[in-house]
């Protein structure tokens, strides 16, 4: 066995989202109205559309509750959780004076993915009267240099174009412990370590286009295939302790390199104001069946990356096009004040999934304030609910896991 799989392929591009709490707020639902360095990622060519040199400073707390239940026992739902603060990124956006229209330069440093997860469940398994546990932590980031720019091609049609270099990790770690309480088999308890640790380096280029009327505005994004180089060192051990106390150690080490691709992305948006009321529509298509994996693993001595058939193929059977849809509202009060809604449908890219674990739901809240002249804070709360069963095929059993991720972000424009 090895760490190798078509998760490995999927697990870097999944929760990819934009920097800053408006985003955060609107749940992503910004391709025609981000307004400040978000745009870098929803859509640079609303980049033209800001008037004013600014520099942006965000931070973020977020919290994840679990709920795990051992399927094939009369088992109990098992609660953890986890919380971590950090900061969300620093950007700069400079309007070039220009005679007519507009030119505006961008550039952020942010996490553009977060790979926080936990698990915890245990209970007793029907089939043989064995006691079980499974216990997982994830952290890592995947943080992201852009760089980006945005012309006013011509009278409200503005064209913008970044450039995205990704440097990332994570640190996986599982734990898995199985004791024979019924002293039904030669053992007495068996436990198993699992330790992954990739490391993400990559680039790619997102194109927008940002047309607008006095109450209209349509916004669409695309971007290129994201290509990332993966270097990861893994690490599986095992202690078997048997009836008359003696044990088994087993022990295997992985240095593996990779390639994985995510196919071009398009998202676009419609967004319509009313009485200083604006509401959009948003929409992100994904096709992750295309993803493409290239590994050294079953190569020539050569050892370099190609084409990995059995990954690949099993992308295409596990895998599928997916279409996010969103919906933004934006309300203000007086001149200094704004309210930011967002509601996301977010639908897991696997096939065949019951009914209750297809969609991952997202909703968000915002604040606007201008709290100086020259000074505005964003505040934001997201929540992102979900359900989903995860697979151990080394015990082979399945946990039914509710989750829940909360997001606490600010962001200072000076």
């Amino acid at each position: 066995a090895n760490a190798q799989s078509f998760e490995d392929a999927l697990r870097p591009f999944w929760h990819f989202r934009s920097f800053g709490a408006l985003s955060s707020a609107l749940t992503n639902n910004n391709t025609a109205i981000s307004k400040d360095i978000s745009s870098l990622s929803a859509n640079p060519a609303n980049l033209g559309t800001i008037r004013r040199s600014s520099a942006f400073l965000s931070f973020q707390y977020g919290l994840i509750n679990q709920n795990g239940k051992l399927e094939g026992g009369n088992n109990d739902y098992i609660k953890d959780k986890d919380n971590y603060l950090r900061y969300d990124g620093f950007g700069f956006v400079y309007p070039v004076p220009v005679y007519q229209g507009s030119f505006v330069l961008a550039l952020s440093y942010s996490p553009t993915a977060q790979y926080n997860y936990i698990l915890k469940t245990d209970g007793f398994i029907n089939r043989d009267s064995v006691s079980l546990s499974h216990n997982i932590n994830e952290t890592g980031i995947m943080n992201s240099l852009q760089l980006g720019t945005s012309v006013e091609f011509k009278k409200n049609l503005f064209l913008g174009f970044s450039a995205n270099f990704y440097y990332g990790y994570r640190n996986y770690k599982y734990t898995g412990t199985d004791i024979d309480t019924e002293d039904i088999y030669t053992y007495s308890n068996y436990v198993r370590n699992e330790t992954i640790k990739p490391n993400y380096t990559g680039w790619n280029i997102n194109t927008g286009i940002l047309y607008r009327l006095p109450y209209l505005k349509f916004g669409l994004r695309i971007s290129t295939p994201l290509k990332l180089n993966v270097h990861e060192k893994s690490q599986i051990d095992s202690t078997t302790v048997f009836d008359d106390l003696t044990e088994l150690y087993g022990f295997k080490q992985y240095d593996l390199t990779y390639k994985t691709t995510f196919p071009i992305e398009i998202s676009t948006s419609l967004s319509l104001t009313l009485y200083d009321i604006t509401i959009a529509f948003d929409f992100a298509t994904r096709d992750w069946g295309n993803i493409n994996f290239k590994s050294n693993l079953y190569t020539d001595t050569t050892f370099t990356e190609k084409i990995d058939p059995g990954i690949n193929n099993d992308i295409r059977l596990n895998l599928r096009t997916t279409t996010d849809f969103g919906i933004g509202l934006i309300i203000p009060f007086w001149n200094t004040l704004s309210v930011q809604l967002g509601y996301r449908i977010l639908p897991r890219p696997y096939y065949n999934l019951p009914d209750n674990e297809k969609y991952i739901t997202l909703m968000g809240l915002g604040l606007e304030g201008i709290i100086e002249d020259q000074i505005l804070l964003d505040l934001s709360y997201q929540i992102s609910m979900g359900r989903q069963s995860i697979e151990n095929t080394y015990f082979g059993t399945y946990t039914t896991q509710l989750i829940q991720e909360h997001q606490f972000l600010s962001l200072i424009h000076i």
